[in-house]
C-alpha cells in the first residue's frame, strides 16, 4: 500500500485534501483511482488507511477509514534518542546520508563542520523532503529531524550542556587508524575494544546515543583532544570499522549498522 507522510492531524472519517505534488505523484505516477486505498501516517497519530473518493485536476480528496498503526510515544523512555553527527562530505549527495540514516532509524541528522571539512553548505528543506521519501518508503512513523549546521565547537558544547541538563549521552565514534595512534598519545586508551557483549549494557542506559563521523581524513587533533575532555561529561566508545580505509558516506552505513546490531534491531537465525 502507497504511504503518505501526512503532518496535520488523523481523526477517523475525516475527509482530507492532499497537497498538490502528492495529488500528481498518486494519480499520475502511481495511477490511483477513485476508491483506492492509501496509508496517511506521521507520529503523532500513527498509521491510518484512507480511500480516495474524488479526483479533480490539481486535487485528491480522500477519507480516513481506520488505525492500522498505533502513533509512537513522544518520549524515548523505551529506547535512546539516535543521533547522527556527521561531515559534509564533499562528492556524496547528502540527500544519499539523509536517506540511509532514515532508513537505519536515527531521530536527529546533525551536520557538523569538523577541522578538515571542505563543504559548508546544506540545503535543509531539500533534506527534509529526502527524509520524508525515506520514511514512506522504509516503513517507520517518524520523519527524522534534520537540524541546521554547526562546527564543531558549537557541538561539543551542546554536548556538555545535554549531560548537565540531565539528560544522559553516550557518544559512539567511527575513528581511523591514525586517529588510534593519536588517541594513544594523548592517553585515552592503550587500546581500543569493541565488545559486543559490553555495548548493548552501554546503549539501554542512555536517554541519547550520538553516532560521529568525521571528514574524509579523520579527525584533527585539536578534535580528538576535545573528545578526551568530554570524557568528564558523558560515555564514549571507538569503534574502528576494519582494517580498510572506507569512505566517509560509507562508514556512516557501517557505524550505523553495528549501532542497530546492539540495539538489538536485527536478529540472527542458524
Amino acid at each position: 500500500m502507497i504511504r503518505i507522510y501526512f503532518e496535520n492531524s488523523i481523526i477517523p472519517r475525516q475527509i482530507i485534501i492532499l497537497a498538490k505534488e502528492v495529488t500528481h505523484y498518486l494519480i499520475n505516477v502511481m495511477r490511483q483511482k477513485i476508491d483506492d486505498n492509501i496509508a496517511l501516517f506521521n507520529k503523532r497519530d500513527g498509521e491510518w488507511i484512507a480511500s480516495i473518493i474524488q479526483i479533480e485536476r490539481n486535487e485528491c480528496r480522500v477519507i480516513v477509514i481506520d488505525c492500522i498503526r498505533k502513533a509512537i510515544a513522544d518520549s524515548h523512555d523505551t529506547k535512546p534518542q539516535l543521533v547522527l553527527a556527521c561531515a559534509l562530505i564533499k562528492n556524496a549527495t547528502p540527500s544519499f546520508i539523509v536517506q540511509k540514516a532514515t532508513e537505519l532509524g536515527i531521530d536527529v541528522i546533525q551536520p557538523v563542520i569538523f577541522e578538515r571539512s571542505v563543504v559548508n553548505k546544506l540545503n535543509i528543506n531539500k533534506l527534509h523532503q529526502t527524509a520524508i521519501d525515506a520514511t514512506e518508503q522504509c516503513g517507520r512513523l517518524s520523519v527524522p529531524e534534520i537540524n541546521e549546521i554547526i562546527f564543531f565547537k558549537s557541538f561539543i558544547q551542546n554536548c556538555q550542556e545535554s549531560n548537565q541538563s540531565g539528560s544522559k549521552i553516550c557518544l559512539i565514534i567511527g575513528v581511523i587508524e591514525d586517529n588510534i595512534e593519536s588517541l594513544c598519545t594523548i592517553q585515552i586508551m592503550n587500546r581500543l575494544v569493541v565488545s559486543k557483549d559490553y555495548l548493548p549494557i552501554v546503549f539501554e542506559s542512555y536517554a541519547k546515543i550520538i553516532t560521529i563521523i568525521g571528514p574524509e581524513g579523520g579527525f584533527g587533533d585539536n578534535e580528538l583532544i576535545n573528545f578526551y575532555k568530554l570524557h568528564r561529561f558523558c560515555d564514549i566508545v571507538y569503534i574502528q570499522m576494519g582494517d580498510l580505509t572506507l569512505r566517509s558516506e560509507t562508514s556512516i552505513i557501517s557505524l550505523l549498522t553495528i549501532q542497530n546490531v546492539f540495539l538489538n534491531k536485527v536478529n540472527f537465525y542458524h
